[in-house]
């Protein structure tokens, strides 16, 4: 799949919507990421192959987890932490995030594997078919992520994911939803989330907004104002008890933080 993907044209096979706390690296991050990973290379005393076995705490500390893919119900074993951290120590400190795809190329078979793995790919990575964007974001931890067209789609190897809040959101966004989802499951506000999903894919048969920009919070309070209208005046659509219960004090928290 080459080029940037079309989010009007989302394929569901690749395509998954995720509620994980992913933010964009910021400025320091690379050189940050260098700096602990010799450290905790010096510390490790070597390893199998020349690549250093670190240990898990310092892999916790790059923000490399023992669970990865959706939601988080794939274990990743030390190994294939300790490769990872020592593909991105490489990308990081070579150059190989100016040009994500021909590290990608440079990359070994068991390199490959591994980032399908850290990533929860469900395909071998197409090393010469994928996106600047998608060759990226499959060289960062997982709780990392970049959308360089934002559309709001992040894409990770070929696949589409929506991230909310999305990584270019602004902080007012992230900090109010942080706030009105406090105490709620990941589950919960992966499913309180779903709400702004048509929005961010252009789909305006709920909302009537097919221009939404992740970077605007007035977009925001469109989706935010429209779902509770629809809460409190529900037609057409079915509505649970449930749903209204998670979702009412959510959103009408939300309106107030963000100045609905």
């Amino acid at each position: 799949m080459s080029g940037a993907i079309k989010v009007g044209a989302l394929n569901t096979e690749h395509f998954r919507a995720r509620s994980l706390d992913a933010t964009a690296p910021g400025a320091d991050f690379f050189s940050d990421f260098v700096k602990s990973y010799d450290a905790a290379a010096k510390a490790s005393g070597g390893g199998a192959g020349g690549t250093p076995a670190l240990s898990e705490d310092a892999t916790t500390g790059l923000g490399i987890y023992t669970q990865s893919g959706f939601m988080g119900y794939y274990a990743i074993n030390q190994d294939e932490r300790s490769q990872f951290a020592a593909i991105l120590d490489k990308a990081y400190s070579s150059g190989g995030m100016d040009d994500p795809q021909a590290f990608l190329k440079s990359l070994s078979p068991s390199d490959l594997n591994v980032l399908e793995q850290m990533h929860d790919l469900p395909d071998p990575i197409d090393v010469n078919g994928i996106s600047k964007e998608g060759a990226y974001n499959l060289l960062l931890p997982t709780n990392k992520a970049v959308d360089f067209n934002n559309d709001g789609i992040v894409v990770v190897g070929d696949i589409q994911n929506i991230v909310f809040p999305p990584v270019n959101a602004p902080k007012s966004v992230v900090s109010a939803w942080d706030q009105a989802t406090a105490g709620l499951s990941a589950e919960d506000k992966l499913q309180a989330s779903a709400q702004f999903t048509p929005a961010i894919m252009k789909d305006g048969s709920l909302y009537e907004n097919r221009d939404f920009d992740p970077t605007n919070v007035d977009d925001y309070k469109n989706v935010v104002n429209n779902y509770l209208d629809f809460l409190r005046h529900p037609t057409g659509i079915g509505l649970s008890r449930e749903q209204y219960a998670r979702d009412f004090p959510v959103y009408t928290e939300l309106q107030t933080l963000l100045g609905g």
